[in-house]
């Protein structure tokens, strides 16, 4: 089986922000780092080496779901759709 890159990284990143979020926010930036900077991944000693620590980090780091509740509420009520749009926009800058 062989594995894209690109979306291994970008699965990685996802859940650092999904699942670890501000439950140790210092982890989670490191595994966004590591997600988009190849010459980070070199420093580490290369893609398996960065895969490595990056799973041990994200597997160690306290986890919070907060903000992706929030967002999947806001998404589903209608009412606040405005509200919806205007944290869209944030997010999008």
């Amino acid at each position: 089986m062989t594995l894209d890159p690109s979306r291994l990284w970008r699965r990685l990143r996802v859940t650092a922000l999904e699942d670890i979020g501000i439950g140790n926010v210092e982890a989670c930036a490191e595994q966004v780092a590591i997600t988009v900077h190849p010459e980070l991944r070199r420093v580490l000693g290369g893609n398996v080496c960065a895969l490595d620590y990056a799973l041990a980090r994200a597997c160690g780091a306290a986890k919070d779901r907060t903000p992706d509740h929030l967002g999947s509420i806001v998404e589903r009520e209608s009412a606040n759709a405005g509200l919806a749009s205007a944290l869209g926009q944030s997010i999008d800058r």
